[in-house]
Protein backbone atom coordinates (compact mmCIF):
# COMPACT_ATOMS: atom_id res chain seq x y z
CA UNK A 1 0.00 0.00 0.00
CA UNK A 2 1.12 3.53 -0.75
CA UNK A 3 -0.25 6.87 0.33
CA UNK A 4 -2.47 8.87 -2.00
CA UNK A 5 0.03 11.75 -1.74
CA UNK A 6 2.81 9.49 -3.02
CA UNK A 7 0.70 8.36 -5.98
CA UNK A 8 -0.20 11.98 -6.77
CA UNK A 9 3.47 12.97 -6.62
CA UNK A 10 4.34 10.19 -9.04
CA UNK A 11 1.59 11.39 -11.42
CA UNK A 12 3.08 14.87 -11.31
CA UNK A 13 6.52 13.48 -12.17
CA UNK A 14 5.51 10.91 -14.80
CA UNK A 15 2.42 12.39 -16.46
CA UNK A 16 2.13 16.13 -15.95
CA UNK A 17 5.75 17.31 -15.89
CA UNK A 18 6.95 15.57 -19.08
CA UNK A 19 3.84 16.68 -21.00
CA UNK A 20 4.40 20.27 -19.85
CA UNK A 21 8.10 20.11 -20.73
CA UNK A 22 7.29 18.84 -24.23
CA UNK A 23 4.86 21.72 -24.76
CA UNK A 24 7.00 24.46 -23.24
CA UNK A 25 10.24 23.12 -24.70
CA UNK A 26 9.07 23.08 -28.30
CA UNK A 27 7.20 26.36 -28.12
CA UNK A 28 9.83 28.03 -25.93
CA UNK A 29 12.75 27.22 -28.21
CA UNK A 30 10.86 28.74 -31.14
CA UNK A 31 9.96 31.87 -29.19
CA UNK A 32 13.57 32.32 -28.15
CA UNK A 33 15.45 31.29 -31.28
CA UNK A 34 13.22 32.52 -34.11
CA UNK A 35 12.89 36.19 -33.10
CA UNK A 36 16.55 36.44 -32.06
CA UNK A 37 17.67 36.51 -35.69
CA UNK A 38 20.87 34.69 -34.74
CA UNK A 39 20.06 31.56 -36.74
CA UNK A 40 20.27 31.16 -40.51
CA UNK A 41 16.81 31.39 -42.09
CA UNK A 42 16.40 27.64 -42.87
CA UNK A 43 17.31 26.68 -39.29
CA UNK A 44 15.04 29.41 -37.91
CA UNK A 45 12.13 28.06 -39.97
CA UNK A 46 12.81 24.52 -38.75
CA UNK A 47 12.79 25.88 -35.20
CA UNK A 48 9.44 27.52 -35.85
CA UNK A 49 8.03 24.37 -37.45
CA UNK A 50 9.02 22.30 -34.39
CA UNK A 51 6.63 24.40 -32.31
CA UNK A 52 3.62 23.44 -34.44
CA UNK A 53 3.24 19.85 -33.15
CA UNK A 54 3.96 20.84 -29.53
CA UNK A 55 0.39 20.58 -28.24
CA UNK A 56 -0.49 17.34 -30.09
CA UNK A 57 2.74 15.70 -28.89
CA UNK A 58 2.01 16.80 -25.33
CA UNK A 59 -1.50 15.35 -25.49
CA UNK A 60 -0.17 12.16 -27.08
CA UNK A 61 2.34 11.72 -24.28
CA UNK A 62 -0.41 12.21 -21.67
CA UNK A 63 -2.66 9.74 -23.51
CA UNK A 64 0.01 7.07 -23.10
CA UNK A 65 1.30 7.99 -19.63
CA UNK A 66 -2.02 8.47 -17.79
CA UNK A 67 -3.29 4.88 -18.20
CA UNK A 68 0.11 3.52 -17.23
CA UNK A 69 0.06 5.62 -14.07
CA UNK A 70 -3.49 4.47 -13.28
CA UNK A 71 -2.50 0.82 -13.66
CA UNK A 72 0.44 1.41 -11.35
CA UNK A 73 -1.36 3.50 -8.72
CA UNK A 74 -4.88 2.07 -8.42
CA UNK A 75 -3.93 -1.37 -7.07
CA UNK A 76 -1.47 0.21 -4.62
CA UNK A 77 -3.84 2.64 -2.86
CA UNK A 78 -6.71 1.79 -0.56
CA UNK A 79 -9.38 3.77 -2.40
CA UNK A 80 -8.80 4.20 -6.17
CA UNK A 81 -11.98 6.27 -6.59
CA UNK A 82 -10.69 8.81 -4.06
CA UNK A 83 -7.28 8.89 -5.78
CA UNK A 84 -8.98 9.50 -9.13
CA UNK A 85 -11.06 12.32 -7.65
CA UNK A 86 -7.96 14.06 -6.32
CA UNK A 87 -5.97 13.51 -9.53
CA UNK A 88 -8.79 14.93 -11.66
CA UNK A 89 -9.13 17.90 -9.29
CA UNK A 90 -5.42 18.60 -9.67
CA UNK A 91 -5.73 18.22 -13.47
CA UNK A 92 -3.26 15.34 -13.55
CA UNK A 93 -5.65 13.04 -15.43
CA UNK A 94 -8.78 13.83 -17.45
CA UNK A 95 -12.29 13.58 -15.96
CA UNK A 96 -14.38 10.46 -16.53
CA UNK A 97 -16.12 10.44 -19.89
CA UNK A 98 -14.19 13.40 -21.29
CA UNK A 99 -12.73 13.43 -24.78
CA UNK A 100 -9.22 13.28 -23.36
CA UNK A 101 -10.07 10.18 -21.35
CA UNK A 102 -11.49 8.53 -24.45
CA UNK A 103 -8.21 9.30 -26.25
CA UNK A 104 -6.11 7.42 -23.69
CA UNK A 105 -4.01 4.78 -25.39
CA UNK A 106 -4.14 1.35 -23.77
CA UNK A 107 -5.27 -2.16 -24.62
CA UNK A 108 -8.89 -3.23 -24.05
CA UNK A 109 -7.73 -5.44 -21.17
CA UNK A 110 -5.94 -2.51 -19.53
CA UNK A 111 -9.02 -0.31 -20.02
CA UNK A 112 -11.13 -3.03 -18.39
CA UNK A 113 -8.79 -3.20 -15.39
CA UNK A 114 -8.79 0.59 -15.00
CA UNK A 115 -12.58 0.76 -15.06
CA UNK A 116 -12.79 -2.11 -12.57
CA UNK A 117 -10.40 -0.35 -10.16
CA UNK A 118 -12.40 2.88 -10.49
CA UNK A 119 -15.67 1.07 -9.82
CA UNK A 120 -17.16 2.19 -13.13
CA UNK A 121 -17.63 -1.30 -14.51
Amino acid sequence: MILVEDAIQRARLTVKMPATLILLGLVGQALILYPSGLLPKPIALISLLLAVPAWPLSVLYSAVAAPRWKLWAYPKVGNPAHLREIAVGMKLIPPAGSALEKMEICSPEERQRILTYEGRL
